[in-house]
Formats: C-alpha cells, structure tokens, sequence
C-alpha cells in the first residue's frame, strides 16, 4: 500500500485514476509474493495472493485493521478519502450525486461499490506473476474443496476465485494465524526431534543436555554430552516460542467469543456503517452454518493444510484441546527420567524399576569439614517463567516453600566434594539426593541460563512498553517479580562461590566450565532472540573477555566473572522494567494525600497526574534508547569514575550508603562539600519562609516562585566542580566521575531534608514522614533538572556556574560516544548538549534514587505507590515519576502545600485572639465582633487585621501563578483540538511546551 500513502490526490480525480494506482500497488504485491514465496508453484502461493488481495479491498473500503508501526494507514486513510472526495465531486449523473450524498465524509458507500466494480481487474493485477501451473484451492462450508482449473492461480477467470474479501478480516487473520503456526510448528518440531532424539543410534537427551543413557537423576549421576548441546539450544527457544503463540491463540479466541455474540454494537472502530451492517449479516448466516460457537470454528482451523498430519506416531495439533498439548514443549523435551533410560539399538525405554537405582545413597561428610549452606530457588520445568515463580513472587520470604531446594555442600578437594539437597517438606523429596559439586555447580548455572532466557523474552513487551498507564497488566507484578528474582539469583550465586573460594586453582576448572556453557548454549540461544539488538552483541563480548580472563587467574578475588556481569545486566533490566511500569497511577495503589486545604479529598487528580508521568517515562525510555543506540552505553559507572578528593571509587559499588564529602571532585577552596554554606539560617523548611520571585532571585520567567526547599539545595559540590580534573576531563571518565557527584549531593539532599524536618516541632496539620517524603522527591526531580539543563532557576550566579559545568563534562561525554551515536547529539541546535543531558538522566536516574534512598528506610508514606505503608517513602522497589511532571507544576504544587500550611497555622491563631469575642457576639453569629469597642474586640480586630497583611502576598503569588496556569490549560485545550503533538497555534514559550504537552 505503500504506492496508495503517497498519491497526490491532486493528481486523482477520477474512478479511473485510482485504478490504475491500485492495479499498480496490486503488480507489485503480487511480484513480492511470488518472488518471496519458497513453495513458488504450489497452490500456497494462489493462498497467500488471495489474502492479500482481500487486504487491498479493505484498505479501499476503509476496513483495515492494522494502523501501521508510525500509524502509516491512518495516512493511508486520509489520502483515500480525499481521493474518493475528488471521485464524487467529478460524478456527472445527478442519481449517483444523489444516491452517495449522505456520507461525504468518508465515503464509505461510494468505496465499497467502488471495490465490487473493480474488484476483478485488482485480481487479475495481482496474480500477474502467478505460477502457470498454480490453481486456487479454497475450502467450502461442506469441507469440500473448490479448484480453478487453468493455472495461474485463476488469472484468465471469468470471475474472481475467491470471496475472501467478504470475510470480516478477524475471521481471515485468525485462519491465516492457524496455518502459519501449524507450518511453523511442525518445522520447529522436526528440528527439536533432530536434535533430542535418535533411537537407532541410542541417543537419548533432555531439554538441558544431559545424556539421558548415561544420567542418573535421582542418584546425582549428571552426564553431558556434546551431543546433547543441540537438544538444549533447541528446546528453550522452542518452549519459549510456543509460550508466545498459546498466548496469541488466547487473545485470538476471546476476540472470536466477542465478534460472534455481540449484538446492536459498531464491531467497524472506524464507525462505518456499511461494514457495520454486513459484519451483522455476516455474523447471522455464518452462526447459522454451525460456527456460532468458538469450538466450531476452531475445527475449521484444524482442517488447515498444515495443521493435519498423517502420522499418527507425531504429535498432533488440534486447537480445541487442552492449551498444554498442542502448545506444550513436545515428548521430546523433557528432563531425563530418575533412573535414566536404556536402548537396545530400536527403541529406548525407562529404567524406573532399575534395583540399583532404587538403592538409597548414603555420603558421610569428612570430618571437622563444615558445609556451605545454599537455599537455591527452583524454578521448575513449567514454561511460563511467571507461572513457575507465582508463589515466589507473592512470598520471597518463604525459604520453606516447595520450589527452594535446601543443599549443603562439601568441599575438601578436586575428589572428595559432595552437595546434599536435603530432604524436609520444601524439597518435596524423601530423601537425601547426593550429586558432586561439578554436577551441582554445573546445575545451577544451568538453570540460571534459562530462566534468564525466559525472563528476557517475557518481559521484554514490558520493558518496551510506550502506552499510557494500564493498570490492569501483568508488567507490575511481573517486573517486580523479575527483579526479586534477580536478588535471590545473585544471593545464591555468592553462595555458590563460597564452597570453593579458598581452594588454589580450583576456580579456573569452573569458571572454564562457565565458559563452556556460554558457548555452546547461552550465547547461541539468546542471539536467536534478540539478533541485532546492540546491548546483548556488547553483554556478549564483555562475557567473552571476562570468561578469557578467568583462564589466567589461579583465584577469583579480583575476578569479576561472567555470571557476575550477567547479574549486573539483569539488575538493570528489571530495574527499567519496574520504572516503566510503576502502579503509582492505580488509584487502588494510593491512599488519598491529606490536604488541610481540602476537607474530603479523594487524590483523583494524584491519580490522572501519575497516568500521565508514567506515560512520558516510557516514551523518555523509547526514545532515550532508539537514539543511544542502547541505554546502556549512557549509563554512568561511578566505581570506575576518578575523584580528586580522595575518596575511594570502589565505595560507590560496595558501600554507596557510607560516601562523603572526599568522594568528590569539588574545588576544595570553594566547597567543603554538597551542603557547605546552603541554609545557615534554617529557614527552607520553616512555615512561613517567603517564596521568592523574579525580581528577587533572578529568574527570566516572571510568574513563577522558587521554592525554598530548591534555594537551598545541597549542591555545592556540583556548583564548585573542577572541571579540569582527570576524572571530568577525560571523556572515557567523565560519566562516571559526574555521576560520583551527582550521587553524593543525591545523598546529602535527602539526609538534609530528614534532618531539617526532625529539627522542627511537627508539621502543622501534617504527618511528618508523609512531608518529608513529598521534598526528598521533588529535590529529586529538581536534581533531574538540573542535569537535563531545564531547571527555571536559571540566572542565578551559583547555577550558571554549575550549568556551565556541565555543559563542558557534557561535551566531553559527548567526544567519546561512538561516532554513529555521537551525530544524534550533534547540531548547532543543541550547544548545551540538552538530548544527551536528558537521555543520560534517563539511563541514571535510578541510581539517584538509589543514593537518595541511604537515609529514608524507615520513613513510610501513605500516599506512595503501594497499598499499605512501606519503607523507602513507599518507593522500595522503583524510583518516584516526580522527575516527568514539568517543575513548573511541580513547584506550584509545592507552593499550594506551603500555603495550606500557613494559612491553616494563622487561621488557628486568628481564632484564638477572636475567640472570647466571638463568644460574646453568638446572637449575631459572630458577625461585627471586630467593631466592638471592648479590648477583647479591639484584639481580634488587631489580629483580623494581622491575617489579612500575611495572606495578601500568598494571593497576590497564587494570582500569578493561576494566571499563567489557566493560559498553558487554555493553549493545550487549542493544541488537543488541532491535531495534537507538533502542532502550537499560539506562540508557545521553549520553557512552556513541557507543561502544556504535560496537561495535552
């Protein structure tokens, strides 16, 4: 369709015009299929034609369902209706004028008559280049089959062979869906078989390649086997990939149940009447032909030419049976049985009843030798990695659980090393299981392989997310679940080491086995899944330098290894994971924030802002990351940076939490560190402190107000860098080294906030955890700003030095980036670096809050993101959305709470003075008691008088600040009516477009 998008409309203005534009695009898409097609004179060929040819007939009709990766067929449908809007207004005959004036909008009965006139000349251009000895094959309604008769997929005709264009296109995909899969099922089988299984030839292998003849599960006998590896590479993506189909088919059912039943409801989103109506006949008669249940029709789907087998030894695909036989992994990929198998040179068989199986194992530890603990989460051989961990996930805490494995392993030497999984309710097993550490080690890195094959693929649609908020997925849970997962992998893994950490030598033989592993399944298989995708092509050669360095080292002190590096990767996938995908906008996740302002506040409008937040960080992530070419390559490493100061880099790994003020790269002679000479009065947290505007704090923007709490930011050191230091001026250092800073002032600033606010008596009319947490976010979100170079307190002397700062590490940053990545920074346009600034703010983000986070684990906010109260401000397990709400609706939300309080601390005054005056004027409700001549009245009407002074410049602020609040609304009302995104009818300030895109 892509020769349709981009017609001039100009250029059509006639009922033959646009023919000879659609036969043209009908040439080429059959050229394209034909030509592609690997079975080209078969009848699949006249098949795959004739879909495509009912896709043409509805994308002329306005019937499309798909809308294209950029929305291209919305496009598409634009320019056809401003085609067929010329086709009627050339229309000569006064009937037809007549007949199509009650839809010249879109048209859609002037298109749908359009099609059946034309529709055999777009046939016969689409099977121009069909095979001469190809003939159209289609099933009826009796199950009997149809053949044209002269070849050529039915070219020379009479009529067109085929109705697939009266069939709503669901029905179609669905059918055309089903044949793809059972095609591609049964290759992927064959390969699977291929690799798992040759009798004949007494081969025998499980789905993690083992050699089944030779393997002894239940007595701890493990054997490898080179030719088992491929059974291993096969099987995983195989299970994986029928995870993913069985999914799809679900989707695919439940749409057919609702298509079919639904009754009086427009099934056409483009609310066209006419396919509205003939979707409705449609319906009827095909209910009436026995398909009014999805079982039916789904029996249809197992008639398909590559869904029926006639072998009856393979395993047959019938959709109506359980989801677990014709989606499930296959007999071919399974463990081996408890007692292996045994082949006589035909078949192989089971060894369950062998004796010397069956006799129970018995190890004694050598003596004085004690063993090293490892509770190893299992995770089972079920294929949906978030179905296996389930109760994990609900219950991390639970070690007792059915799924934890309890080993103690024994490790004397190179001989003498046992692991014992111990039996007890948990295990599930009745008695000790006995296996070398080899086989065990060998195990666990294993199973670690897969499941993070697994996870990648599962989370990775989550991962990638860029919708508005969706409360009702699974991404949440899952990427929290994920994460945890994460946790106890690595918990275990150091565990793991432990057993043979202090044994010369030792390690190599391991970590040689480790690197076995990569080669001959984790790398193979997750290239298969993610081929092209630049973070796993780099995770892979770092895991190859890694791996090759083990070889030389006799220990592993210094030594990070592979599995290592592959733990690091996977916690900042599932930490991407969880911030993309936060329930901060589920108003079941909140408690309502109290507001003094407000007596019965329901937190709606918290709600709808978080949507929106979360929105705009999924789209900073899609976009971040397109344009670096991968995140990761922003990503800031602040154990690696340099810092002047002293402080030891490796601190920023091991001990992030207990950083000072020498792990900087601050000028010493004018920053004794992040909050050296910010706030000697203590003022920024007081009630009461004045907001300061324009004129007294120079900012260009006129009608907004700085919050104190941001006038005295703990962020000396980022003002007073010197920037000449090696760790800032080497580009190959300078992220890391920022990064090193940023966290430091992250710290202070929260710890700072905490200290200031325990300094004071309660917070008048507020919980104080509640309060604390609501700065330390927004002094998170305003270091954002900083960094991004979108901070609105820009005239400041001490901030334009520090955004002068960073403009120059930034541009160093920028030098080192790879020449293809480094041209999207590039442009006389940005001079401030501002894209690189926000996308490495978007790859580090995380790691601020994680700094923030050092001193705030007791503080629990009801108001977070979680259900009940929890540590961290309710921000334990992702970081705050704060940081993409626009600081100016940040701040005047700040604002609003500073005056509440205020005005909520003077009014309680005020009543106090009034209150005997009051009560002498109860007759008159009060009213004229500051007229009084009493002094009791002369004292109320001192202090009504005091009110009034206090409260006018919180008005006159609020009348600023509300003024340009309702002209952004006001201009984002205009930009939602025209078209959205791009468009600004009025002149809309750089600075404003952030709030008036956030309220679009």
């Amino acid at each position: 369709d892509y020769n349709l998008e981009f017609i001039n409309e100009q250029n059509v203005l006639t009922t033959h015009d646009l023919l000879g534009n659609v036969l043209v695009t009908a040439k080429y898409e059959g050229d394209s299929i034909v030509s592609n097609h690997p079975n080209k004179g078969s009848s699949e060929v006249c098949t795959l034609l004739a879909r495509s040819f009912a896709d043409i007939g509805d994308i002329i009709r306005g019937k499309d369902l798909f809308l294209g990766n950029n929305k291209e067929n919305e496009k598409l449908q634009e320019n056809l209706k401003r085609i067929f809007k010329n086709i009627y207004a050339n229309l000569k005959d006064p009937q037809a004028l007549k007949h199509y004036k009650d839809d010249t909008k879109n048209y859609y009965q002037l298109r749908e008559d359009w099609w059946a006139l034309n529709r055999n000349d777009v046939w016969k251009a689409l099977t121009c280049s069909a095979p001469y000895d190809a003939n159209y094959v289609r099933r009826k309604s009796d199950r009997t089959m149809d053949f044209t008769s002269q070849g050529y997929c039915g070219h020379s005709e009479t009529n067109v062979p085929t109705n697939l264009d009266y069939v709503p296109q669901f029905l179609r995909w669905f059918d055309e869906w089903a044949d793809d899969f059972c095609r591609k099922r049964n290759i992927k089988l064959k390969n699977v078989k291929d690799a798992c299984r040759d009798e004949k030839k007494r081969k025998y292998c499980s789905l993690n390649g083992y050699d089944c003849t030779k393997t002894i599960w239940k007595k701890g006998v493990l054997h490898r086997s080179n030719e088992c590896t491929g059974c291993l590479v096969k099987c995983n993506p195989y299970e994986i990939w029928l995870g993913n189909q069985r999914e799809a088919f679900r989707k695919q059912k439940q749409k057919y149940e609702k298509e079919i039943n639904e009754k009086n409801t427009s099934r056409d989103s483009t609310n066209n009447s006419i396919n509205n109506i003939y979707y409705e006949d449609f319906y009827k008669k095909y209910k009436e032909k026995t398909y009014n249940t999805v079982d039916e029709f789904i029996k249809l789907l197992n008639e398909g030419r590559y869904c029926k087998t006639e072998n009856v030894e393979e395993e047959a695909i019938d959709f109506n049976s359980d989801m677990n036989t014709t989606f499930y992994r296959s007999k071919y990929c399974q463990v081996c049985p408890d007692c292996g198998v045994k082949c006589n040179g035909e078949t192989c068989i089971n060894k369950e009843y062998d004796d010397e199986c069956r006799n129970k194992q018995k190890y004694e530890p050598p003596i004085g030798l004690t063993p090293t603990k490892i509770t190893v989460f299992y995770s089972g051989d079920e294929s949906d990695i978030t179905q296996k961990l389930q109760k994990f996930c609900k219950d991390k805490n639970n070690k007792n659980g059915k799924n934890y494995q309890k080993w103690q392993c024994y490790y004397k030497d190179s001989i003498d090393n046992k692991c014992k999984m111990v039996k007890n309710s948990g295990n599930n097993i009745t008695e000790d299981k006995i296996t070398s550490f080899d086989e065990f080690f060998d195990l666990w890195v294993r199973n670690f392989l897969i499941d993070t094959i697994k996870w990648e693929n599962e989370v990775k649609t989550c991962i990638n997310n860029t919708t508005n908020a969706d409360c009702n997925n699974e991404c949440n849970k899952n990427c929290i679940c994920f994460y945890n997962w994460v946790k106890q992998k690595e918990q275990e893994w150091k565990n793991v080491k432990k057993v043979f950490e202090n044994q010369k030598d030792i390690p190599k033989k391991y970590y040689t086995n480790i690197n076995d592993l990569f080669n001959s399944f984790f790398f193979q298989v997750i290239y298969k899944f993610n081929e092209g995708e630049a973070k796993w092509k780099e995770l892979k050669e770092n895991l190859k330098k890694q791996i090759a360095s083990s070889k030389q080292k006799t220990g592993s002190k210094d030594l990070q290894d592979a599995i290592e590096l592959l733990l690091e990767y996977l916690k900042e996938k599932s930490t991407i994971c969880k911030d993309n995908n936060t329930n901060e906008a589920c108003e079941t996740s909140q408690d309502p924030t109290e507001n003094p302002c407000v007596k019965n506040n329901n937190g709606g409008k918290v709600v709808s802002v978080k949507q929106i937040a979360q929105y705009l960080k999924r789209k900073a992530y899609y976009e971040a990351n397109k344009r670096s070419d991968g995140l990761y390559k922003l990503k800031g490493k602040a154990h690696e940076g340099i810092y002047k100061q002293g402080g030891g880099a490796n601190d920023f790994k091991d001990k992030l939490c207990k950083i000072g003020k020498y792990h900087s790269n601050r000028d010493p002679f004018e920053s004794k560190g992040p909050c050296y000479g910010k706030d000697g009065n203590k003022l920024s947290f007081q009630i009461g402190t004045d907001w300061k505007g324009a004129e007294e704090e120079k900012m260009i923007y006129n009608d907004v107000y700085l919050p104190p709490r941001r006038e005295h930011m703990c962020t000396s050191n980022l003002e007073h860098l010197n920037t000449g230091n090696k760790g800032l001026s080497d580009g190959t250092l300078a992220s890391h080294s920022l990064l090193g800073d940023i966290l430091l002032a992250a710290k202070y600033e929260a710890n700072y906030i905490k200290q200031r606010y325990n300094d004071r008596t309660k917070a008048h009319g507020f919980k104080d955890e509640e309060t604390i947490c609501r700065a330390i976010k927004y002094s998170f979100a305003d270091i954002g700003d900083i960094i991004k170079g979108t901070d609105l307190w820009d005239q400041n002397n001490g901030e334009q030095k520090t955004q002068r700062n960073l403009q120059r590490i930034f541009g160093k940053i920028k030098q080192k980036l790879p020449q293809d990545i480094r041209g999207k920074y590039s442009g006389n346009g940005d001079p401030y670096h501002l894209k690189l600034r926000s996308d490495w703010w978007e790859a580090n983000r995380h790691q601020v809050w994680r700094a923030m986070k050092c001193h705030i684990k007791d503080l629990k906010d009801k108001s977070g993101p979680q259900s009940t109260p929890s540590s961290y401000c309710g921000y334990s397990d992702h970081t705050p959305l704060d940081d993409y709400i626009p600081q100016r609706l940040r701040w005047m939300t700040e604002w609003a709470e500073w005056f509440c309080k205020e005005q909520s601390r003077l009014y309680e005054k005020l009543e106090k003075e009034c209150e005997e005056c009051m009560s002498k004027n109860k007759g008159n409700g009060g009213q004229g008691c500051t007229s009084g001549d009493s002094e009791v009245c002369k004292q109320c009407t001192k202090a009504c008088e005091q009110y009034k002074t206090k409260i006018q410049p919180w008005e006159d602020q609020w009348k600023v600040i509300s003024s340009k609040y309702k002209e952004l609304y006001k201009q984002a009302e205009i930009y939602a009516g025209n078209g959205g995104p791009g468009y600004y009818k009025f002149d809309v300030q750089e600075e404003d477009k952030p709030v008036v895109d956030f309220l679009y």
